[in-house]
């Protein structure tokens, strides 16, 4: 069946299981194209052509090729939040230790992502600002304050009577992001320094640096008076 010019194809359709493959396979030739090449020089035929599927079946699964990046990197946020989670449930060293290897885990991630790279590259993510309608942007900026904050709660119960606010767990975030993602920039001795920085600063805001303002602690010492 013909379609009429700048009229999609209409889709195949699939079984459940036919679409969990090709959706896997969208997936891996998504992430291996826009890391090679970017988003925008990524074309759809191309990515058609990786999964062995025609281009109007490419539209049952993403509506554009940066609503498949957004897929692929939910996909990837969703690993990397579920080992946080089970990293910091099942620490059981000292706060100072923990907040070290959770400052290493943290920077490996941020090296070894190459969908994180891709999204923080400049030009690409002006492109992405273009591209991807606000209220996405909006609902992402609202679940990764919600996993902050998250975060937050859980280190406090690890480290019991340390109150860390989500404010300054998303700011060393931040800060480790921004500093990590200029390796390439950076001469390496002068690199090795500031990171070395970053990790006593982080360390010692995650164990210390906020302590005075957890307001159960707060509440308690309240009661004690009463």
């Amino acid at each position: 069946m013909q379609t009429r010019p700048g009229e999609k194809p209409i889709p195949k359709s699939f079984s459940d299981k036919e679409k969990a493959v090709i959706r896997a396979k969208l997936h891996k030739a998504g992430l291996a194209r826009f890391t090679r090449q970017g988003v925008r020089a990524t074309r759809i035929d191309d990515l058609c052509r990786d999964v062995g599927i025609a281009k109007g079946s490419f539209y049952a699964f993403h509506s554009s090729k940066e609503d498949l990046l957004l897929a692929i990197a939910a996909e990837r946020d969703k690993e990397h939040k579920t080992q946080m989670r089970r990293f910091l449930k099942s620490a059981h060293a000292s706060p100072a230790e923990q907040a070290d290897e959770f400052f290493d885990m943290l920077a490996e991630k941020i090296r070894s992502d190459p969908m994180l790279s891709l999204m923080l590259e400049h030009s690409e993510m002006q492109y992405l600002l273009r591209k991807i309608p606000p209220d996405r942007m909006e609902a992402k900026a609202r679940s990764d304050r919600a996993f902050i904050e998250e975060i937050s709660g859980l280190w406090s119960e690890a480290d019991a009577g340390n109150f860390v606010t989500p404010d300054t767990v998303q700011g060393l975030m931040i800060l480790m992001v921004t500093l990590i993602m200029q390796t390439r920039t950076i001469p390496a001795p002068q690199m090795k320094i500031a990171q070395d920085l970053l990790r006593e600063t982080f360390i010692e805001r995650m164990t210390r640096g906020t302590a005075q303002t957890n307001p159960n602690s707060t509440k308690v010492r309240n009661d004690d008076k009463d």
